[in-house]
């Protein structure tokens, strides 16, 4: 009836989206999702007798996207739990934890474990033959698998999958799909460990901060600190995966940590005589956590020529591979890894941070060095890059004599300036002019590299440069209007307040960069004709620092 709202359920549609209803589509599409985007559904009302068009369409707008399924954490793929006691205090309860990456309104979980009987099978296809050894649906990321499901075998492979379930009802739905809310059903991947038994974990771990970002791990193992470790941290409250370390040795130094933040840790051996698939399965201990250190509590007084405590008895040499953002110790100084090949001597490149240069990343370089299993050179240097002729390195007093030079040299242009400024003559005539001249005479600056000079002129030419610059005239009209200021206390301010930006010269090392480079940045205060020229020299080569780090 006209007038009258109606409401038409997917059991309503249903038939207008059978597949004999539609054209221009095949079966195959047909079976499957469709595609993201967005999707426009209109409707439009006709006679029923006579087929008339009775009304403009009628459109709604709606966005159709599939979610992607979650990812597993904890425990990870390939790994050794240690059989747990039912009578040790309630610690006999295993916690698996996935990680969400979209939900869907109402989600809910499958969480199901398999017991997997064949060892040589690949696990996943082994998963997908095994019946079902224990099935829950839980609407949190994580299940605690306590004494009250059924109890895992000491000796025995398990594997486990969720699946990420959308709770919105749909008709003649499968209680076994999803019914296209995910992908890939909802089904996450695959991963399996080794409930073992008689395989003890790392216990007694502390953690201790050794410096800004720094933090020292420690612990013990049947008595002992040597083995065979995986070092594993991220921050608190995350489910991400672990940032993880190879040790053979406690302590552990992880490096490069945010200031002021709780971070959790574990560390795990090796454990277990069952065959693993990837590589060596690790059983881990509980999880600890510590707070790093503020930048304030480090130590800003530093102190040259007096020799740090370093240890390097250990002269076991590291067998195993480096990786980016591995973490060596050369001296007192931890290097990053960006680059490296060789088993037991390596070749390659990374960078450190000297903390009495305001936390300046230099990049070294290393050829054939050893390192004990510790990760701390024994043998062999690592260089900062250095280029001798000291093409990238300009003194900062002969910059500053040299505009000073310029100024001298100009003190008519500077007088000019006063008397436009004076009779009135438009601001951006009086600016146009001064860069003209200055511009002119900027060749004449000795040891600049002439890509530098190009950038300071580049700099000075912009039109930020001249708007900003522009304002300051204007500025100065009104002093010299309210205030008398001579021409000769003008030319003073003029040239002392662009000399003395030259004071401002600023180092940022660049440990990617291959060439020295300039940047100019210009900045103005209202109660000065120029604040700061401020001349950043990215440099690779260093040639006001060399330091070698030798084992």
């Amino acid at each position: 009836m006209p007038g009258q709202q109606i409401t038409l359920s997917n059991v309503d549609l249903r038939s207008l989206f059978a597949l004999d209803n539609l054209s221009g589509i095949d079966p195959l599409s047909y079976s499957k999702a469709l595609p993201d985007g967005v999707y426009s559904f209109c409707f439009q009302a006709y006679d029923w007798f006579t087929k008339n068009n009775l009304s403009q369409k009628a459109c709604a707008i709606a966005f159709f996207n599939q979610y992607e399924p979650p990812f597993l954490t904890l425990p990870q793929n390939g790994e050794r739990i240690p059989a747990l006691s039912p009578y040790d205090n309630g610690a006999a309860a295993m916690i698996f934890q996935w990680q969400p990456r979209q939900i869907a309104p109402n989600t809910r979980y499958v969480f199901t474990l398999k017991e997997l009987w064949d060892l040589e099978r690949d696990p996943i296809s082994g998963f997908l033959a095994a019946p079902p050894f224990w099935q829950e649906e839980v609407f949190s990321p994580t299940l605690f698998y306590g004494l009250d499901k059924a109890q895992l075998i000491p000796g025995k492979r398990y594997a486990w999958q969720v699946q990420a379930k959308s709770g919105n009802p749909v008709y003649s739905a499968s209680p076994t799909e999803d019914n296209g809310t995910y992908k890939n059903n909802g089904l996450s991947e695959i991963f399996y460990f080794d409930y073992t038994e008689n395989c003890k974990t790392p216990s007694l771990l502390t953690a201790q901060n050794a410096g800004r970002g720094k933090v020292k791990i420690q612990w013990m193992l049947n008595g002992a600190s040597a083995g065979d470790y995986n070092v594993q941290y991220r921050k608190r409250g995350t489910t991400g995966e672990w940032i993880t370390a190879k040790s053979y040795q406690s302590p552990y130094f992880i490096t490069g940590l945010e200031d002021l933040t709780e971070y959790e840790y574990r560390v795990g051996s090796v454990c277990g005589n069952l065959q693993n698939f990837n590589s060596d399965a690790y059983a881990y201990s509980a999880i600890q956590y510590f707070t790093t250190d503020s930048k304030d509590k480090s130590n800003e007084n530093f102190q040259c020529g007096i020799m740090p405590a370093i240890d390097i008895s250990n002269k076991t040499i590291y067998q195993g591979a480096l990786g980016v953002n591995d973490v060596i110790i050369a001296g007192d100084f931890p290097v990053t890894i960006t680059q490296a090949n060789g088993i037991g001597n390596y070749s390659g490149e990374g960078y450190i941070i000297v903390p009495y240069l305001g936390d300046t990343k230099l990049k070294v370089s290393f050829n054939n060095i050893q390192i004990n299993t510790d990760k701390k050179l024994i043998a062999g240097t690592i260089e900062t890059t250095y280029d001798p002729s000291e093409k990238a390195v300009i003194e900062r007093s002969d910059l500053t004599d040299a505009i000073a030079q310029i100024f001298n040299d100009l003190g008519g242009i500077v007088t000019d300036v006063y008397k436009d400024i004076k009779g009135g003559v438009e601001a951006t005539i009086i600016v146009d002019n001064f860069i003209k001249t200055f511009l002119e005479n900027i060749d004449d600056i000795p040891n600049i590299l002439e890509e530098d000079k190009q950038k300071l002129k580049e700099g000075i030419s912009s039109p930020e440069f001249r708007e900003k610059l522009v304002q300051v005239v204007k500025e100065k009209r009104e002093d010299i209007a309210k205030n008398g200021i001579t021409e000769e206390e003008f030319k003073d301010v003029f040239k002392t307040s662009f000399t003395e930006a030259t004071n401002n010269v600023s180092v940022d090392i660049d440990e990617k960069s291959s060439v020295s480079k300039t940047e100019i940045a210009i900045g103005f205060d209202s109660d000065n004709m120029l604040q700061s020229l401020i001349v950043t020299l990215k440099i690779r080569t260093i040639g006001f620092i060399y330091h070698q780090l030798e084992g």
